[in-house]
């Protein structure tokens, strides 16, 4: 009980309270801690007022969020934002989201760029509701949102992945026992992304979070072992930043020590007063390594240092097709969701595939892209029949749910296949436009203007200066804006080109100018064409931009 006690002691002490400066976030946070908001959310969600501005703060601690409303002065529909770490899903409880979505949030879901999925369009009533049911089945949405630990991301193929060094899922667990729905983490400056792969090719996209585990070898006493790198302050928005190395090498217990040490640095010295800059690369940049590295050594004595990370060549967040797992016999289906949009329908069906052909195992990636896991290898053929991409499949097969697969193809096209978008204006109060539909419209008719193109282009589409689709590392990156045309206010994109991470990670850079919706589509195929006719034989989009520079494209 003593050690309780001086613990919640320690904790409220809380260096900043006392700052002037703070704003209005941190002022709301001083009045209670943001998982308070479960013991009155049925308080919350019975009463007919509307919310008060704070009460809608704190309800981000639950994962929920009041969506965009087309009246500014009503009250909108809400939405439940549900983790999945590393994007892991059985199917059971893709049937329980399909069927809260069906039952209470109008029939529409959508995954995200963090591997998780949003219930849409629900009513205020329904929340605690839809919330036991989430438990129910083994799901949360705690701290889905708000100034906290996001959904941790990784390797889709954790567990399954031929290249993967190690099992990195007991550091994940240990990871979401340490700081999701912890009151000593829970009041952070602002939200901090975690991700965490064990394969070489950078698949949970370490550079651009606030803490990644990378695979990393050292050797010891004669042998060669495996163990974690760390990168510390990532991050894109207005102010993009490739995480630094760490000069430790990790085994799962000091990986989780080291978590510890630096989200309490965050929450202790990060920065609480203009909003637009307290993410942790903030404070990161301004100690600089040195400082940060010996902050860390004050928390957690003993850290071991040394090792050499393991690299790949990126390979991106995606797998399409048919492929095999390391476990001898089994393979994976990797599908493309166009929009990262379906319905509690769509979702059903994917989860009935995964338990007829599978074991029930799903996961989600980080962009447009869904993968059944554990098929066995003699049922691939069948597998690959009933998708349609089998000519030789019996017509009845294929007829089967042949709309189904025409809709979520097992290889989509180099442009659809690859594209990114943030919820957009549909659902975001801070967006200029609609992204997710228009993201598909262009990418379609990209993929009919360019039917040979024999490699991907990533194109990400972000509505706001926020950046959630990272177009930073795209290969073409689109931002929302607003601009004047013929006396009306009418969409445009900001256009950037040439990002990329793992190996050879940089930032895109930026395009004079902003182009009109109406020709956007001509704007890319013209970048697109100048690639195609002067690229060297092999060369990748970022390769080539790198080379002869962006003015090219101007």
């Amino acid at each position: 009980m003593c050690v309780q006690k001086n613990w919640k002691e320690e904790l409220m002490k809380r260096e900043w309270e006392n700052n002037e400066d703070l704003n209005w976030n941190e002022r709301v946070k001083l009045q209670k801690d943001g998982l308070e908001i479960f013991s009155q959310l049925e308080a919350l969600t019975s009463r007919e007022e509307a919310l008060t501005k704070e009460e809608h703060e704190w309800m981000k601690w639950a994962g929920l969020m009041e969506q965009k409303s087309a009246d500014k002065d009503e009250e909108g529909l809400w939405q439940a934002h549900v983790k999945l770490p590393c994007g892991m899903l059985s199917a059971a409880q893709a049937e329980e989201i399909a069927g809260l979505a069906r039952d209470f949030g109008e029939n529409t879901l959508r995954f995200t760029v963090r591997q998780s999925v949003q219930i849409q369009n629900i009513k205020r009533r329904d929340l605690q509701e839809v919330l036991r049911r989430l438990h129910a089945a083994g799901l949360t949405t705690t701290e889905a949102e708000g100034d906290c630990t996001r959904n941790i991301i990784g390797n889709p193929l954790m567990g399954a992945d031929p290249e993967e060094c190690m099992d990195a899922m007991p550091l994940v667990e240990g990871l979401q026992r340490l700081l999701v729905g912890n009151p000593e983490f829970s009041n952070l400056p602002r939200k901090f992304k975690v991700s965490v792969t064990s394969e070489p090719g950078d698949a949970a996209s370490a550079e651009v979070n606030d803490l990644s585990f990378v695979p990393a070898r050292a050797e010891r006493n004669g042998e060669n072992i495996y163990g974690y790198a760390a990168y510390v302050g990532g991050g894109l928005a207005s102010a993009p930043r490739f995480a630094c190395r760490l000069p430790y090498f990790l085994n799962t217990e000091d990986a989780i020590r080291l978590a510890r040490a630096v989200v309490t640095i965050y929450r202790d010295y990060g920065y609480r007063v203009k909003r637009s800059h307290c993410r942790l690369k903030f404070l990161l940049e301004d100690w600089g390594e040195a400082k940060f590295c010996s902050m860390i050594d004050s928390i957690e004595k003993d850290l071991p240092r040394g090792g050499k990370e393991v690299r790949a060549p990126w390979k991106g967040e995606v797998c399409y097709g048919i492929h095999s797992q390391k476990q001898e016999g089994l393979c994976f289906a990797g599908f493309h969701i166009p929009g990262d949009i379906l319905t509690g329908d769509e979702l059903k069906n994917l989860a009935d595939l995964s338990l007829e052909y599978g074991d029930g195992s799903l996961r989600v990636c980080q962009g447009q892209c869904i993968l059944i896991l554990n098929i066995p290898k003699e049922r691939t053929a069948e597998f690959s029949g009933k998708s349609g991409q089998n000519e030789d499949a019996e017509d009845g097969k294929y007829l089967e749910q042949e709309k189904f697969f025409e809709k979520f193809p097992l290889r989509p096209g180099m442009f659809s296949g690859y594209a990114n978008a943030c919820v957009g204006s549909e659902f975001c109060r801070f967006a200029a436009v609609e992204t997710r539909q228009r993201l598909i419209a262009v990418t379609g008719e990209l993929d009919r203007m360019f039917p040979d193109l024999d490699c991907p282009i990533r194109i990400a589409l972000t509505g706001c200066g926020a950046g959630c689709a990272a177009p930073q590392t795209a290969d073409i990156g689109l931002k929302g804006v607003h601009i004047i045309s013929e006396g009306k206010v009418s969409p445009a994109y900001i256009l950037y080109v040439g990002g990329t991470l793992g190996e050879k990670a940089s930032l895109s850079v930026q395009l004079p100018g902003k182009v009109p919706d109406d020709q956007l589509v001509d704007r890319i195929a013209g970048i697109i064409r100048i690639y195609l006719s002067e690229r060297r034989s092999g060369e990748s989009f970022h390769d080539f931009t790198k080379r002869v520079g962006a003015e090219r494209f101007q």
